[in-house]
């Protein structure tokens, strides 16, 4: 057993942190050269401090100070360090999932909790690469990035595939027809005065896309 005695108890340096709403802080972590064995005060009560963990869920975005206290007054002089939280407001995208569609198709609006003016689509995660934005038109299958992020916001990314499915254009030939055959093929009738043509087939293809033969 060591015992060590002192003149003054330090609670060391003042220090803030900033996190996202929802998450909560081990404070002592955020110690700084501190003793141990004080107390830690929320002056606002905010109801957010439980022993020595802060809660965000509790206290909401905003900036809240706490102290560290240590000393008696008695045996020790108090001495005290300020703590700021710092709970910033979550960008929170709602996935539009993938989309399918034929020839093209438009990126869809982005919705969610503060995703307006600060979110859009990228082809890189993290909000690299080229930028688009929702209505933007797109003609070939490929993934994208939904990405979020506002000074003073915690970020938020998704990711969609869009499915650009192929309309089908194909040849059909009916041999060794006499010239007084005819025959329809869709909505349409051929014959010796009409041998040849198209034929427009909507949803006629396995895919579910237009047909064209």
């Amino acid at each position: 057993l060591k015992i060590q005695v002192v003149k003054q108890l330090s609670s060391g340096l003042d220090s803030s942190i900033a996190i996202c709403e929802g998450e909560t802080v081990d404070l002592p972590k955020l110690f700084r050269n501190a003793d141990p064995g004080g107390q830690i005060k929320d002056s606002a009560k905010t109801g957010a401090l439980s022993g020595n963990v802060w809660d965000s869920q509790i206290s909401g975005p905003g900036s809240f100070v706490l102290y560290y206290i240590v000393g008696d007054s008695i045996t020790c002089p108090i001495d005290q360090s300020r703590f700021e939280i710092i709970v910033q407001e979550q960008i929170d995208i709602d996935s539009p999932g993938d989309q399918r569609d034929c020839k093209f198709d438009l990126l869809p609006a982005i919705r969610g909790k503060n995703t307006q003016n600060s979110t859009f689509y990228y082809d890189q995660p993290g909000g690299k690469g080229k930028r688009y934005n929702p209505g933007d038109t797109i003609r070939a299958t490929q993934k994208f990035y939904i990405y979020g992020q506002r000074s003073g916001y915690c970020s938020d990314e998704d990711s969609i595939v869009m499915n650009i499915l192929p309309t089908i254009m194909d040849s059909f030939y009916a041999k060794d027809l006499c010239s007084e055959t005819s025959f329809t093929f869709g909505n349409k009738i051929f014959n010796k005065s009409n041998p040849k043509g198209q034929v427009f087939f909507p949803n006629g293809s396995v895919n579910g896309c237009d047909s064209t033969l």
